[in-house]
């Protein structure tokens, strides 16, 4: 064979090569592009009321919301909540509770509060703590140790 035709036929074959090379490269590129689109419906948005209704499952999620949490009382009743669909403002009303078991568990704490009270007032009238008992205040000066 001559220098010529290897010359020519080194040529061919780099050029076929190239071509195969790019083709492949055409191929991924077009299928990881319909891959990205994932074959998912879209639609022009625009601002306005939502007329059109759309059948079809999964979740919807809410471009900007706020955690709401319950205070913690046991027993919690719901009396109230707020219509569904309405826009709320801070400071609105989204939920009522009845108040009976908070009141009963306020009223429950008073009661054990007042003989505390009870304890501290004497305490201040003169009498003094010692070793844990109550002294009378002629032992004012003595230590608890």
């Amino acid at each position: 064979m001559s220098a010529r035709a290897r010359r020519f036929r080194f040529w061919l074959v780099f050029l076929l090569a190239m071509a195969l090379a790019g083709a492949a490269a055409a191929g991924v590129y077009r299928m990881r592009r319909v891959q990205a689109g994932g074959g998912l419906p879209v639609a022009p948005v625009r601002h306005g009321d939502f007329l059109v209704v759309v059948r079809c499952r999964g979740e919807l999620t809410a471009a900007h919301s706020v955690q709401i949490v319950a205070p913690v009382v046991p027993n919690l009743r719901i009396v109230w909540t707020a219509p569904a669909g309405v826009p709320v403002n801070a400071g609105d009303a989204v939920v009522r509770f009845d108040p009976s078991s908070a009141q009963q568990q306020l009223a429950e704490k008073q009661a054990g509060l007042e003989p505390l009270l009870s304890n501290s007032r004497r305490t201040r009238r003169g009498r003094y703590l010692i070793r844990g008992r109550l002294a009378p205040p002629s032992c004012r000066g003595a230590e608890a140790g």
